[in-house]
């Protein structure tokens, strides 16, 4: 009889540990969702905030869009204006060159 009631209260007491340790395993995985949420949340606001920031370039870059197209405009006149100097110079040094010779 003895024996049957140490088995009761051992069976009981396996019992109660497996429940105890089933809790704290769900509460720490509990605190392990908590967690992962607070740092979703964070990851959410910072990919917002880089949302706003994308947007704000994107409105700066068609503001100064008009403005880019004219450096380029006035870029491809400078290389053009430096090729027709270059043209100018080898034709008066050639001129030069025609002039020397005749004078001699």
């Amino acid at each position: 009889m003895r024996l049957t009631y140490l088995k009761k209260c051992l069976t009981k007491v396996r019992s109660d540990s497996v429940f105890i340790a089933s809790t704290e395993d769900y509460k720490l995985l509990e605190t392990f969702n908590n967690l992962t949420k607070e740092k979703y949340q964070e990851m959410s606001d910072d990919a917002k905030g880089l949302i706003n920031e994308v947007t704000k370039l994107q409105n700066s870059y068609s503001n100064f869009s008009p403005y880019i197209a004219q450096i380029d405009d006035i870029s491809r006149q400078v290389e053009f204006l430096e090729q027709v100097t270059l043209e100018l110079d080898e034709y008066s040094k050639q001129l030069e060159y025609k002039f020397k010779k005749v004078l001699r």
